[in-house]
Protein backbone atom coordinates (compact mmCIF):
# COMPACT_ATOMS: atom_id res chain seq x y z
CA UNK A 1 0.00 0.00 0.00
CA UNK A 2 1.06 3.53 -1.21
CA UNK A 3 0.67 6.66 1.34
CA UNK A 4 0.18 9.54 -0.91
CA UNK A 5 2.41 12.24 1.24
CA UNK A 6 0.74 15.56 0.24
CA UNK A 7 1.13 15.23 -3.27
CA UNK A 8 5.08 15.34 -2.99
CA UNK A 9 5.88 11.68 -2.34
CA UNK A 10 4.25 8.11 -1.74
CA UNK A 11 5.03 6.39 1.40
CA UNK A 12 5.26 2.54 1.34
CA UNK A 13 2.92 1.07 4.38
CA UNK A 14 3.23 -2.39 5.60
CA UNK A 15 0.94 -2.46 8.52
CA UNK A 16 -2.16 -1.18 6.41
CA UNK A 17 -4.75 -4.84 7.41
CA UNK A 18 -6.09 -5.08 4.37
CA UNK A 19 -3.78 -8.31 3.42
CA UNK A 20 -5.78 -11.60 2.92
CA UNK A 21 -3.40 -14.14 3.82
CA UNK A 22 -3.42 -17.50 2.94
CA UNK A 23 -5.60 -17.61 0.03
CA UNK A 24 -4.40 -17.57 -3.65
CA UNK A 25 -5.31 -13.99 -4.42
CA UNK A 26 -4.58 -11.63 -6.82
CA UNK A 27 -5.85 -8.31 -6.08
CA UNK A 28 -5.50 -6.67 -9.60
CA UNK A 29 -8.60 -3.94 -9.79
CA UNK A 30 -9.63 -1.44 -6.40
CA UNK A 31 -11.76 1.26 -5.70
CA UNK A 32 -11.67 3.43 -2.98
CA UNK A 33 -15.16 5.17 -1.37
CA UNK A 34 -17.15 5.78 2.21
CA UNK A 35 -19.65 3.10 1.59
CA UNK A 36 -21.03 4.40 5.39
CA UNK A 37 -20.58 7.81 4.83
CA UNK A 38 -18.70 8.37 7.87
CA UNK A 39 -15.87 10.24 6.41
CA UNK A 40 -12.87 7.59 6.24
CA UNK A 41 -12.39 6.01 2.92
CA UNK A 42 -12.73 2.36 2.35
CA UNK A 43 -11.77 0.45 0.00
CA UNK A 44 -13.17 -2.12 -2.53
CA UNK A 45 -11.04 -5.05 -3.91
CA UNK A 46 -11.85 -7.02 -7.05
CA UNK A 47 -9.14 -10.41 -7.03
CA UNK A 48 -8.86 -12.43 -9.97
CA UNK A 49 -8.61 -15.89 -8.00
CA UNK A 50 -11.16 -15.37 -5.46
CA UNK A 51 -14.16 -12.90 -4.61
CA UNK A 52 -14.80 -9.32 -3.82
CA UNK A 53 -13.49 -8.23 -0.45
CA UNK A 54 -14.51 -4.37 1.18
CA UNK A 55 -12.09 -3.31 3.77
CA UNK A 56 -13.39 -0.72 5.88
CA UNK A 57 -11.34 2.43 7.36
CA UNK A 58 -11.59 2.72 10.63
CA UNK A 59 -8.80 5.39 11.06
CA UNK A 60 -9.96 8.00 13.56
CA UNK A 61 -10.96 11.54 12.20
CA UNK A 62 -10.89 13.46 15.50
CA UNK A 63 -10.50 17.26 14.20
CA UNK A 64 -10.68 16.53 10.79
CA UNK A 65 -13.87 17.15 8.62
CA UNK A 66 -15.09 16.01 5.22
CA UNK A 67 -17.87 16.77 2.78
CA UNK A 68 -19.59 14.80 0.37
CA UNK A 69 -21.00 16.82 -2.99
CA UNK A 70 -23.96 14.80 -4.89
CA UNK A 71 -24.26 15.80 -7.93
CA UNK A 72 -27.21 15.85 -10.48
CA UNK A 73 -28.18 17.33 -13.61
CA UNK A 74 -27.59 21.87 -13.72
CA UNK A 75 -31.25 23.14 -12.33
CA UNK A 76 -31.11 25.81 -15.21
CA UNK A 77 -32.46 22.59 -16.89
CA UNK A 78 -35.74 23.28 -15.48
CA UNK A 79 -35.80 27.01 -16.83
CA UNK A 80 -33.89 26.31 -20.53
CA UNK A 81 -33.61 22.81 -22.01
CA UNK A 82 -30.47 23.78 -23.58
CA UNK A 83 -28.75 23.36 -20.47
CA UNK A 84 -29.45 19.99 -19.48
CA UNK A 85 -25.65 18.31 -18.92
CA UNK A 86 -25.00 14.65 -17.71
CA UNK A 87 -23.30 14.83 -14.05
CA UNK A 88 -20.51 12.33 -15.47
CA UNK A 89 -17.46 14.33 -16.37
CA UNK A 90 -18.65 17.37 -14.37
CA UNK A 91 -15.59 18.23 -12.33
CA UNK A 92 -16.30 19.87 -8.89
CA UNK A 93 -13.98 22.50 -6.94
CA UNK A 94 -14.87 23.39 -3.06
CA UNK A 95 -13.29 26.38 -1.77
CA UNK A 96 -12.55 26.50 1.66
CA UNK A 97 -12.37 29.26 4.38
CA UNK A 98 -9.16 29.33 4.48
CA UNK A 99 -8.10 29.55 1.20
CA UNK A 100 -7.79 25.89 -0.01
CA UNK A 101 -9.29 24.35 -3.21
CA UNK A 102 -10.15 20.55 -3.55
CA UNK A 103 -10.87 19.09 -6.71
CA UNK A 104 -12.74 15.99 -7.89
CA UNK A 105 -14.39 14.66 -11.02
CA UNK A 106 -17.71 12.79 -11.31
CA UNK A 107 -17.21 9.66 -13.05
CA UNK A 108 -15.25 6.44 -11.21
CA UNK A 109 -13.01 6.60 -8.34
CA UNK A 110 -11.05 3.38 -9.79
CA UNK A 111 -8.53 3.50 -12.26
CA UNK A 112 -8.53 0.18 -13.34
CA UNK A 113 -9.70 -2.00 -15.69
CA UNK A 114 -12.86 -2.70 -13.73
CA UNK A 115 -14.26 0.82 -13.43
CA UNK A 116 -17.68 2.09 -11.56
CA UNK A 117 -19.90 5.01 -11.48
CA UNK A 118 -20.72 7.80 -8.53
CA UNK A 119 -22.10 10.96 -8.48
CA UNK A 120 -21.28 11.54 -4.47
CA UNK A 121 -17.85 13.15 -4.63
CA UNK A 122 -16.09 12.82 -0.98
CA UNK A 123 -13.78 15.34 0.13
CA UNK A 124 -11.27 15.10 2.60
CA UNK A 125 -11.03 18.48 3.72
CA UNK A 126 -8.26 18.48 6.93
CA UNK A 127 -8.93 20.97 9.33
CA UNK A 128 -10.98 23.37 7.24
CA UNK A 129 -14.52 24.06 9.28
CA UNK A 130 -15.75 26.96 6.84
CA UNK A 131 -16.65 26.23 2.87
CA UNK A 132 -16.78 29.53 0.70
CA UNK A 133 -18.16 27.92 -2.32
CA UNK A 134 -19.06 24.85 -4.32
CA UNK A 135 -18.33 25.16 -8.05
CA UNK A 136 -19.19 22.26 -10.63
CA UNK A 137 -18.45 23.09 -14.04
CA UNK A 138 -20.28 20.69 -16.43
CA UNK A 139 -19.34 19.84 -20.14
CA UNK A 140 -20.52 22.38 -22.55
CA UNK A 141 -19.85 25.24 -20.16
CA UNK A 142 -22.65 24.83 -17.66
CA UNK A 143 -21.56 26.45 -14.17
CA UNK A 144 -23.55 26.20 -10.78
CA UNK A 145 -22.30 27.55 -8.06
CA UNK A 146 -23.34 27.03 -4.25
CA UNK A 147 -22.78 29.69 -1.42
CA UNK A 148 -24.77 29.68 1.22
CA UNK A 149 -25.56 27.27 3.88
CA UNK A 150 -22.71 24.82 3.53
CA UNK A 151 -21.50 23.11 6.63
CA UNK A 152 -18.95 20.43 7.40
CA UNK A 153 -18.97 16.96 7.83
CA UNK A 154 -22.67 16.31 5.32
CA UNK A 155 -23.62 15.81 2.44
CA UNK A 156 -24.46 18.74 0.12
CA UNK A 157 -26.38 18.50 -2.93
CA UNK A 158 -26.16 20.16 -6.22
CA UNK A 159 -28.25 20.13 -9.17
CA UNK A 160 -31.51 18.04 -9.82
CA UNK A 161 -31.93 14.21 -10.38
CA UNK A 162 -35.45 14.53 -11.69
CA UNK A 163 -37.35 17.00 -14.19
CA UNK A 164 -39.86 19.22 -12.71
CA UNK A 165 -43.35 19.58 -14.85
CA UNK A 166 -43.36 22.95 -16.80
CA UNK A 167 -42.89 26.05 -14.80
CA UNK A 168 -42.01 24.52 -11.75
CA UNK A 169 -38.54 24.06 -10.44
CA UNK A 170 -36.78 24.08 -7.07
CA UNK A 171 -35.32 20.62 -5.23
CA UNK A 172 -39.16 18.85 -4.56
CA UNK A 173 -40.64 20.88 -7.61
CA UNK A 174 -42.36 23.16 -5.66
CA UNK A 175 -41.34 26.60 -6.69
CA UNK A 176 -42.65 28.86 -9.12
CA UNK A 177 -39.50 30.85 -10.56
CA UNK A 178 -39.28 34.71 -10.25
CA UNK A 179 -37.79 34.81 -13.87
CA UNK A 180 -38.14 32.76 -16.99
CA UNK A 181 -36.76 32.52 -19.86
CA UNK A 182 -39.13 34.97 -22.08
CA UNK A 183 -39.99 37.54 -19.38
CA UNK A 184 -37.94 40.27 -17.23
CA UNK A 185 -36.95 40.06 -13.74
CA UNK A 186 -37.35 44.32 -13.62
CA UNK A 187 -34.64 44.70 -10.97
CA UNK A 188 -36.07 42.06 -8.85
CA UNK A 189 -33.98 39.08 -7.42
CA UNK A 190 -33.91 35.60 -8.60
CA UNK A 191 -34.12 33.18 -5.84
CA UNK A 192 -31.73 30.74 -7.83
CA UNK A 193 -30.54 32.11 -11.42
CA UNK A 194 -28.54 34.22 -13.26
CA UNK A 195 -28.12 35.15 -17.01
CA UNK A 196 -26.31 38.02 -18.78
CA UNK A 197 -28.84 40.32 -20.31
CA UNK A 198 -27.64 41.08 -23.61
CA UNK A 199 -28.54 41.24 -26.97
CA UNK A 200 -31.03 38.68 -27.87
CA UNK A 201 -31.90 37.89 -24.79
CA UNK A 202 -34.89 40.54 -24.45
CA UNK A 203 -32.96 42.48 -21.75
CA UNK A 204 -33.35 39.47 -19.27
CA UNK A 205 -31.11 40.11 -16.11
CA UNK A 206 -31.81 38.06 -13.18
CA UNK A 207 -29.43 37.87 -10.19
CA UNK A 208 -29.17 35.53 -7.22
CA UNK A 209 -28.84 36.40 -3.79
CA UNK A 210 -24.99 36.29 -3.14
CA UNK A 211 -24.01 35.15 -6.76
CA UNK A 212 -21.44 37.10 -8.81
CA UNK A 213 -22.84 36.84 -12.52
CA UNK A 214 -20.42 36.85 -15.67
CA UNK A 215 -21.35 40.07 -17.33
CA UNK A 216 -23.19 42.99 -16.11
CA UNK A 217 -26.52 44.67 -17.47
CA UNK A 218 -25.29 46.06 -21.14
CA UNK A 219 -22.38 43.79 -21.62
CA UNK A 220 -22.54 41.50 -24.89
CA UNK A 221 -23.20 37.74 -25.00
CA UNK A 222 -21.50 35.79 -27.56
CA UNK A 223 -23.59 35.62 -30.64
CA UNK A 224 -26.02 34.84 -31.05
CA UNK A 225 -26.84 34.61 -26.98
CA UNK A 226 -25.18 32.52 -24.86
CA UNK A 227 -27.05 31.15 -22.33
CA UNK A 228 -24.30 28.30 -20.65
CA UNK A 229 -23.06 30.67 -18.13
CA UNK A 230 -25.47 29.45 -15.03
CA UNK A 231 -24.94 30.63 -11.41
CA UNK A 232 -27.29 29.66 -8.45
CA UNK A 233 -26.94 29.44 -4.57
CA UNK A 234 -30.13 26.71 -3.93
Amino acid sequence: LLVNEAGIYFREVKDHGIDASGLPEDGNSAVAFDFNMDGNMDLLTGNRNSTWRLYENKTDLTKRHYLFVRVGRPPATELDPRMDRDPLGAVVRVYTGRGEVFTREVGTPGRSHAQAYMDTLHFGLRKNEAIDKIVVTYTGGVTVVRRRGIKVDRVVVVGRFFHCPVGLTGRNCNHVPVCGRENICKGRPCDNVFYAKCEGCGGFFCLAPGAEPLARTGEKCRSPCDLREFFTTE
